[in-house]
């Protein structure tokens, strides 16, 4: 009897006893083994329901027919297998259902077709086969199109009778999980004995791996959040099979009796596929059936949907009618697998599981549900994963907006329920238990990755020796930067606060610089209309911390000077190191950028924006190069990290090389390996003169560069597949590889690994290997002398490249060893030492005897046939030592870095909005050219864009008023800060990196006789190697391109700066009033940053290739070089050190060094009247030999917030005609163009006059509540305070070492204030309103009054008065007030402030960006696995 007659029979005899269900959506990469898993049962099911849910949203497979894959199968030889299909379920627990009525559909026209008689139904039970007219029986048709069994029409009549009959199952089964043969048996064998069980699941394995965990039932929390009990890569040992009874089992491969399934009915079809196993599970609980666990019975699962393997389709347009158009054909692909695709699904079935049975009031847990989903996605922007942070609000979202249907489904599980949920409830787990294991599965793999990462103890060494040498050089460069430092500002040391130059006061509250950043109204003098200040709001936190700890915005200036050069040689050292690792480049470059004029000019002359370019920039090119993957790592190799058995050939080699020395082993040149070959033959000679010859650069590049296997492998994948391998062409080979071709490198790595082998045997410390990565020149020295050692760690070490493609690490590979191929020959002469020249000379005996017979010819073939190993054995040493110099390991890309480079970006660019030019620019290209870097980089070319925005907004809009792009870009240009004049730089100057004049600074530094021309060379030495490493390839080449981009957009910014007016400023030393150039350092900042860059890379290719040649010129002309490199920056420090030693604070030294203590400008009165409530104004004036000048504080002096880029601008074509074709550092013609300005200063004329009783009022209007003449000797100055004690309504207030004060006191009492309210008698009262936005409260009154704000009149200002926006007005006494209209019977809240819709929308925009980039860049990592 066949094993379908036998089938068949026990069907009919026992009846229908498991049938089992499989829901797929077409023919998945998965079906076929779960179907040939299921025909292997020891106890298959007696019929198996196939259910098709193939569509447009759940997939369509990959085409085929399931009816062929369940005939390819075979399983249609053991059971009865039905094919329905569902395409409108989207569930696995829908598509059951609906499978399960098609197939009583199925069912009942099978039956109606057996009533109709035998023809009907073909072969169906009680037919024989026979037929009318026929001989012998008839098989009848089996599979998928077998007609309907007797045992099928039975069990479906008792399911529609009185329920199914109690022994009978259902198996449940996914496309992707395949059960063991076994597994069916253990499962009817557990609930055979027992009514009680109403399902029972199998223990799930691993799809390729079987002796691997994955779940041995189901454990929750009483939320429904599953226990990972199991950890990752578990080996099955039994350790879990005493479990029985658990709170609930996966679907797939569960055995569910049919009686208890129909009573399901009370869940609903929309359950997920990672939710149906625990709600089946937990409602059979709740009627009071038992869910066990067998974990004899096991299943492999693939996981497709947990894992995010289901395969992706593209849906094209439907083909038309007529057929012309495009149809829809599915594209079958399996992802990688990514357990996040699937996490909001996740996320919801447990939100949705807990919301369902949890006995809290659903309107208590929804909105608990939503506040913690908000929670657990700000913790997942905090770690990384802004997909998971969306996938958490999604769910929550989902989830709380189901009320009606959570609270259905309660009421129907509460209909079911025949036990109470407290017997549930004891099967949960608890929440302690949860974090207990996560907290051991943290230190499992905590423990796992420190075993695996854990360096050896010849690795650990070497570390140790690199860390010492690595602080020894940081430190001596920190040393000599600091000396610098501190010399050149011993003058102002032990004060607290410096003042002078360009340098502004900064004595206000960490509160009101960050209202100052946010404001669009710029409080200096009479005021300004501006914009946004990106700079205040990033300087505020660090205002903030030193108040913690007593420091004021003077005295943080002031540490920050003092600290600004050696804060600038650590930032240099650590950006080099992302260019080379080679300590004393790294220790050259940051001297160089400490010593810089850019920055020690700066410093000196109190440029501050320009300071914190040149301190931030190298922190932020270092984190973008990490965020890139472009940054250097340390690489020790260890001499046998990737040793190998050695061939046969090999270890002849080995016997040969270990029998002599190897300065007595000849090398012949070409003309006597050709001689020998003549010996051996016309057709040898030819073969020999074809492949031994010197070869040419281009050869030996292509040589070097292919002798080195990318992957770190041992050559054994090329041998095999090479053509021509074998006995009789190993020589043939070598002479290739010697040659040049690039397919076979096995003969090399194997000659390395015995050099390997041999030196370690030799010395000890050989095995420790060798820092490929460091610039000691112990390690170079040895590498160069002894060539084996260094061929060991090259050849035997994979060679790693960072995150670059294969074809950029094979061309990185070509590059270093072309480098230094075209002289590999002469090296190895040079090693090899004097035998190699008798070698190569040859004795004239050879030649004679060469020719005496049969057997000498092949002595001499033998001979050459040596000397070539002997070739290629001197040629891989030499090659192998300069690969093991080149070896370079970068980091891999990190989206941390990239948001932290864009903060440290945004502050460059904050503190000078011109940079923005350069910046953007050089990243979008960066961005365009980082293929695989181009999300990261959004992180930071996002901050920097809108940190930069308010003042290329600004600019747009000077453009579009003006007319012309110079309006803008003198914006961009002007740095905040007091407008200084100084001799602008030549175009040659400024690419020395100059940003004065070089005559000015030589005699500022008291060198007007030290030779122009030395000094001129000694700058040069950085562009001239900037300009060398551009002639490097490969990777190297690409980061001095990008340097080089970088340079040129400096240069062209600094040139800019040079030759545009940017203010109306006076002299260093604060003299005179002249009109004020950009400052040229900024971009002369970014250019040698760029430098720096590519000259780096110059250096490193450099002592790459310096360790392919013995000791000699080129060592020495090294070495040479390098001297003079490090003494120009030490003596430009060192010269500018002793000129700002020696500077008083005037006269030509003040170029080098403009600042001084700081002392009491004001008197204290005047402080605390400007402090006071009615904020009132200090004008300051100062006699000159051109006239009086004239200045308006509201603080103790002129405070940063005054000096912004608005007022700068604004005060320069307001104050001045004539200066559009100017340079900076000419004296300035004033011409007062602003109404506000023209009234001060005739109201200083006539109160420097004396007898103006109208003065008082007018200075009133002005808000100056003190008059303070600053002490100057001579006539101008006598003359100005005789007529200041003459004026009416001025009181002389004090006399202190700044100069005399006079209190203004108009006849009016009370009326100097910023804000005063004017009644219509003329009665003036002050209004308390602070010196930024005003919040205060005013009495009505039965009259009409005028408010009147001592600030310029500007569209932008905005009053209300409680809740009701007032017009604006003309004040009486002057039109340059703003002013509004109080009407009659107002008063209560008052509120004032200046702004505009585009500004406050950008706020928000940056606001918002700020705290995502700083949320991304804080180092925080999330877990890898979410449940």
């Amino acid at each position: 009897m066949t094993s379908a007659a036998a089938s068949a029979a026990h069907t009919s005899a026992l009846g229908l006893q498991t049938f089992a269900v499989i829901v797929s959506c077409g023919v998945t990469p998965y079906l076929d083994r779960t179907l040939r898993a299921v025909a292997a049962q020891t106890r298959p099911p007696e019929v198996v329901l196939l259910i098709d849910a193939a569509s447009r949203a759940n997939g369509l497979g990959d085409g085929t027919p399931v009816e062929d894959a369940v005939a390819g199968s075979g399983l249609d030889d053991v059971a009865d297998v039905r094919v329905v299909r569902t395409p409108e379920a989207t569930t696995f627990l829908a598509a059951v259902r609906q499978g399960l009525n098609r197939y009583a559909e199925l069912v009942a026209a099978g039956e109606r077709r057996r009533a109709r008689g035998p023809r009907s139904i073909g072969g169906s039970m009680g037919d024989s086969g026979e037929r009318p007219g026929e001989k012998g029986p008839r098989t009848p048709p089996r599979g998928a199109r077998s007609p309907i069994t007797r045992a099928e029409a039975l069990a479906q009549s008792d399911d529609q009778a009185d329920g199914p009959t109690p022994g009978s199952w259902i198996w449940l089964l996914h496309d992707d999980s395949a059960p063991e043969p076994a597994c069916l048996a253990e499962l009817r064998a557990v609930v055979a004995n027992t009514r009680t069980v109403a399902m029972a699941g199998p223990k799930q394995v691993d799809w390729e791996h079987p002796e691997e965990l994955l779940e041995v039932g189901l454990r929750t929390t009483a939320s429904a959040r599953r226990t990972n009990d199991i950890v990752e890569g578990e080996i099955d040992q039994g350790q879990y099979d005493s479990r029985s009874d658990v709170l609930a089992v996966g679907t797939a491969g569960a055995l569910i009796r049919r009686s208890a399934w129909s009573a399901l009915d009370a869940l609903s079809d929309d359950i997920g596929p990672f939710g149906d196993g625990l709600a089946i599970s937990r409602a059979l609980r709740l009627a009071g059936h038992r869910v066990v666990v067998v974990p004899r019975a096991r299943i492999r699962h693939r996981r497709a949907s947990y894992l995010g393997l289901r395969p992706r389709f593209h849906t094209a347009a439907p083909r038309s009618a007529d057929g012309d158009g495009e149809r829809r054909e599915p594209v079958v692909g399996e992802p990688a697998p990514d357990a996040e695709r699937s996490f909001r699904a996740r996320r919801a079935a447990q939100l949705r599981s807990w919301a369902i049975l949890s006995p809290r009031p659903l309107a208590l847990l929804l909105p608990w549900i939503l506040v913690l989903g908000l929670a657990r996605a700000t913790w997942r922007l905090l770690s990384k994963a802004p997909g998971l942070a969306r996938d958490e609000l999604a769910a929550a979202g989902a989830v709380s907006g189901a009320d009606r249907r959570l609270r259905a489904e309660r009421r129907r599980l509460d209909e079911l329920a025949t036990v109470p949920r407290s017997v549930v409830a004891e099967l949960y787990v608890s929440a302690s238990e949860i974090r207990a294991g996560r907290r051991d599965r943290v230190r499992q793999e905590r423990e796992r990755t420190a075993r695996a990462a854990a360096p050896s103890e010849l690795e650990l060494r070497e570390l140790a020796i690199l860390t010492r040498r690595r602080h020894r050089m940081l430190a001596a460069s920190v040393v000599i930067a600091a000396a610098i430092g501190l010399a050149g500002t011993s003058g102002i040391l032990v004060t607290r606060a410096v003042t002078g130059g360009a340098l502004p006061l900064l004595d206000i509250t960490w509160r009101q610089l960050w209202e100052a950043a946010w404001s669009t109204w710029s409080g200096s003098g009479d005021g300004y209309p501006g914009t946004l200040n990106p700079l205040f709001a990033l300087l505020a936190p660090f205002l903030a911390l030193g108040s913690l700890v007593g420091l004021d915005g003077g005295a943080l200036i002031h540490l920050l000077v003092i600290l600004a050069v050696p804060l600038a040689a650590v930032g240099a050292w650590y950006a080099a190191g992302t260019v080379t690792r080679r300590t004393t480049l790294r220790a050259w470059a940051a001297l160089v950028w400490a010593g810089a004029p850019a920055l020690l000019l700066a410093l000196g002359q109190g440029r501050l924006a320009p300071v914190l370019v040149h301190l931030t920039l190298p922190w932020a090119l270092t984190a973008l190069a990490r965020a890139v993957g472009i940054d250097r790592r340390d690489t020790v190799l260890s001499g046998l990290v990737g040793a190998q058995h050695l061939t046969q050939e090999q270890r002849d080699e080995t016997d040969r090389f270990t029998s002599e020395r190897l300065d007595t082993l000849g090398r012949p040149d070409e003309e006597e390996t050709a001689d020998a070959a003549d010996t051996a033959g016309a057709a040898d000679a030819e073969r020999t003169a074809d492949s031994t010859p010197v070869a040419e650069p281009d050869d030996e590049a292509g040589a070097g560069a292919d002798a080195v296997d990318a992957e770190g492998g041992t050559g054994a994948e090329e041998e095999a597949g090479a053509p021509g391998t074998g006995p009789e062409t190993d020589s043939d080979t070598e002479r290739t590889d010697t040659a040049g071709a690039p397919d076979d490198v096995e003969g090399e790595a194997g000659i390395g690994a015995v050099e390997a082998l041999i030196d370690f045997a030799a010395s000890p410390d050989a095995a420790g290997g060798t820092d490929s990565s460091e610039d000691g020149a112990d390690a170079e020295e040895e590498a160069a002398a002894d060539p084996a050692r260094a061929a060991s760690a090259a050849v035997l070490a994979p060679e790693e490249t960072g995150p670059a493609s294969p074809e950029e690490a094979a061309e990185e590979d070509s590059d270093d060893a072309a480098e230094a191929a075209p002289d590999e020959e002469a090296a190895t002469r040079v090693a090899d030492g004097p035998a190699d020249d008798e070698a190569a000379h040859g004795d004239p005996t050879d030649d004679e005897t060469a020719h005496e017979g049969p057997a000498d010819d092949e002595a001499a073939a033998s001979a050459v046939d040596d000397d070539r190993k002997l070739r290629i054995s001197a040629r891989t040493t030499q090659g192998a030592a300069a690969r093991a110099a080149a070896t370079e390991h970068c980091g891999p890309g990190s989206p941390t870095a990239a948001a932290l480079a864009g903060l440290l970006l945004g502050v460059v660019v904050a503190a000078a909005p011109s940079s923005v030019l350069v910046i953007v620019p050089v990243l979008v290209l960066v961005l365009l050219a980082a293929r695989g870097s181009r999300a990261r980089l959004m992180l930071t070319l996002v901050p920097v864009v809108v940190t930069a925005a308010p003042a290329c907004w600004r600019a747009w809009k000077l453009i579009s008023v003006t007319g012309s792009w110079h309006g803008g870009l003198r914006y961009l240009l002007t740095d905040p800060g007091l407008p200084v004049a100084v001799p602008g730089p030549s175009a040659v100057e400024t690419l020395l990196g100059l940003p004065v004049s070089l005559e000015a600074l030589l005699a500022g530094a008291g060198l007007a006789r030290a030779p122009r021309f030395a000094v001129l060379i000694g700058l040069a030495v950085v562009p001239v190697l900037a300009a060398a490493g551009l002639l490097t390839r490969g990777r190297r080449g690409r980061r001095a391109r990008t340097g080089a981009l970088l340079a040129l957009g400096g240069l062209a910014l600094a040139l800019l700066a040079a030759r545009h007016v940017t203010g109306l400023g006076t002299a260093v030393d604060g003299t005179g009033i002249q009109l004020a150039a950009g400052w040229a350092g900024t971009g002369i900042s970014l250019a040698l940053a760029g430098m720096l860059a590519s000259a780096l890379t110059a250096g490193d290719a450099v002592r790459v290739g310096l360790v392919r040649y013995s000791f000699g010129w080129r060592h020495l002309s090294t070495v040479g070089v390098g001297l003079v490199a490090v003494l120009v920056p030490v003596l430009v420090g060192g010269a500018w050190a002793a000129a700002a030693a020696g500077s008083t604070g005037d006269g030509a030294r003040t170029l080098v060094m403009a600042l001084r203590p700081a002392s009491q400008q004001v008197p204290v009165i005047a402080g605390e009247l400007e402090r006071a409530p009615a904020a009132g104004r200090v004008l300051v004036l100062t006699s000159t030999s051109e006239g009086m000048t004239l200045r308006l504080w509201r603080g103790k002096g002129t405070q940063l917030t005054d000096v912004t880029p608005d007022v700068l601008f604004a005060q320069l074509t307001d104050r001045t005609t004539g200066w559009s074709d100017v340079r900076g550092g000419t004296d300035a013609m004033i011409d007062l163009s602003d109404t506000a300005d023209a009234d001060l200063a005739d109201v200083v004329v006539r109160a420097v006059t004396g007898q103006d009783e109208q003065v008082a009022a007018d200075l009133a209007a002005h808000g100056i509540a003190v008059v303070l003449l600053t002490d100057r000797v001579g006539e101008r100055a006598a003359s100005a305070r005789a007529g200041l004690d003459a004026t009416p309504g001025l009181e002389p207030l004090a006399q202190t070492a700044v100069g005399t004060s006079w209190r203004v006191g108009p006849s009016q009492p009370g009326d100097v204030a910023r804000l005063t309210l004017v009644s219509a008698d003329g009665a003036v009262t002050a209004v308390p309103s602070g010196a930024g936005s005003v919040r205060t409260t005013i009495e009505a009154a039965d009259a009409p009054r005028t408010l009147v704000l001592a600030e310029r009149a500007d569209p932008g200002w905005r009053a209300v008065l409680d809740g009701a926006p007032l017009s604006a007005a003309a004040p009486s006494d002057g039109a340059w007030r703003q002013a509004f209209t109080v009407p009659a019977g107002a008063g209560g809240e008052l509120v004032i402030e200046h702004r505009s819709a585009p500004t406050t929308a950008m706020t928000r925009v940056i606001w918002i960006v700020w705290a995502l980039t700083i949320l991304w860049a804080l180092p925080l990592r999330g877990r890898r696995s979410v449940a």
